[in-house]
């Protein structure tokens, strides 16, 4: 079963090693998306893949890397009907 999150992760997150980190955590796994810096000094996260897996990405999210600083991340459902009409392979970070 396919499932997707998509979350904003407030904090010192940028110029840290987080998007990286949330690489690295994915490569065992089949999940798709991205982690994408935004202007505001953010980041944000889309993932795509079995809710198992997910779960395991959004706790490695959470403890972010050794010089990171997770202050929250706001995760809400994505409708999966909307993620299938998008191209997306692999894992980006940008």
């Amino acid at each position: 079963m396919t499932y997707a999150v998509k979350g904003i992760v407030q904090g010192h997150v940028q110029g840290v090693g987080f998007r990286y980190h949330l690489k690295q955590a994915v490569e065992s796994t089949q999940i798709v998306g991205h982690a994408l810096n935004l202007p505001d000094r953010t980041v944000e996260v889309l993932l795509i893949g079995t809710p198992e897996e997910i779960a395991s990405v959004q706790s490695a999210a959470q403890e972010g890397p050794r010089y990171a600083r997770v202050d929250s991340i706001n995760w809400e459902d994505v409708e999966t009907h909307l993620i299938e009409t998008l191209a997306i392979e692999g894992f980006r970070i940008g």
